[in-house]
């Protein structure tokens, strides 16, 4: 069974497909290392060069790795959410967070300093909640 986060992922990504797009900031992963990809040659889409962050830049061959995409982050949330119309609140506390609303009821919290992997377990929920 998926996870809330698993589930959430797919939604987004099928409502904003940019997100796996191979460009730069994109992850990829190949025999189960993760890179993150840095460019790949013009000229001819033979070698990929990404980041490892242990052994620095490294090159591999299309097809050699799979696309995981770039990370998720508020502006592909709100793309998500926009149809919902719902109410938003910037607030201040240690980091910025925006807070979710609809008709006055606060559905949820973002921290803005974060990427969606990296969220609230409720944060995840209520997303989900709200988009299936």
């Amino acid at each position: 069974m998926k996870s809330n986060l698993e589930q959430l992922k797919e939604i987004i990504h099928k409502a904003v497909p940019s997100i796996m797009d191979k460009e730069f900031g994109c992850k990829v992963v190949k025999e189960k290392k993760i890179y993150k990809l840095y460019g790949k040659h013009k000229w001819a889409d033979k070698v990929v060069i990404a980041i490892s962050i242990d052994k620095g830049l490294i090159q591999f061959a299309p097809d050699t790795y799979k696309i995981l995409g770039r990370d998720i982050e508020l502006s592909d949330i709100l793309i998500v959410l926009e149809p919902l119309h719902l109410d938003f609140r910037y607030y201040y506390k240690d980091d910025l967070h925006i807070q979710f609303e609809k008709d006055g009821k606060l559905l949820g919290i973002w921290n803005l300093t974060k990427t969606l992997d990296n969220q609230k377990p409720e944060v995840i929920s209520f997303l989900l909640t709200l988009l299936k």
